[in-house]
């Protein structure tokens, strides 16, 4: 499941330009902002990822964004990577912490110096944004230590595959499963959700496109590095 070049560059020019959009006016930042970080805290509330257990612990995040999602993870060492970084840095209202460190690239690039060093890896609604998603996940496996932890968050559609153009992949949670069976992780809990339980309120301000329709849903991995 790979697409395109051209395809994929059109999709990260619609993301910049949602999030230019979404940051450059104070109410619509800051409901975008708030709702990304409750989105997560969500997520990770549901699978018992809290932030204080992974005080001084090395946390991953594939696909970090502008909104400064990992907030609550503070006490960690909060490794960022998403290919739009650059951009997103000179946009008003743009937030780096918790984020020590943000590799600028595809997070289908190999960087080997991660390699084995994280307790937690974390990628929420961002595979589907992806040119080579399972890449990707054989990525995080990676960078994950012997008995460390991977969460993922994504949309998937169980039956006729459909995409948009911000989401150039989406997978079933078949696909999934046996990517992340591939890629050496034991899936320990696996739950959906809605997304975002508050996409009416963010479709009124403008701060998220929507576009989840059609069947898609939230589904959330938590998984173990055997």
């Amino acid at each position: 499941m790979v697409v395109d070049n051209e395809t994929w560059k059109s999709a990260q020019k619609q993301e910049c330009e949602h999030w230019a959009k979404a940051l450059g006016k104070n109410k619509v930042r800051d409901t975008g902002i708030r709702v990304a970080q409750y989105a997560s805290a969500m997520i990770l509330g549901r699978l018992w990822i809290l932030p204080w257990d992974w005080a001084d612990k090395t946390v991953i995040d594939i696909g970090c964004g502008p909104t400064g999602r990992l907030s609550a993870m503070e006490w960690s060492h909060v490794i960022g990577i998403d290919p739009l970084w650059g951009e997103y840095e000179k946009m008003p209202g743009a937030i780096k912490e918790p984020y020590r460190t943000v590799y600028a690239c595809e997070a289908e690039k190999h960087l080997e110096e991660l390699d084995g060093t994280a307790d937690l890896v974390v990628s929420l609604n961002a595979i589907d944004h992806c040119r080579d998603p399972e890449a990707v996940l054989r990525n995080m496996a990676t960078y994950c230590k012997a008995g460390g932890t991977m969460l993922l968050s994504t949309d998937v559609q169980d039956g006729v595959i459909t995409t948009d153009p911000m989401h150039p992949t989406r997978a079933t949670t078949r696909t999934i499963d046996d990517w992340m069976l591939q890629c050496g992780m034991d899936v320990v809990a696996k739950d959906h959700s809605q997304a975002f339980p508050d996409r009416d309120v963010i479709g009124r301000t403008g701060a998220w496109m929507p576009g989840w329709s059609g069947g898609v849903t939230a589904w959330h991995w938590l998984c173990r590095k055997l």
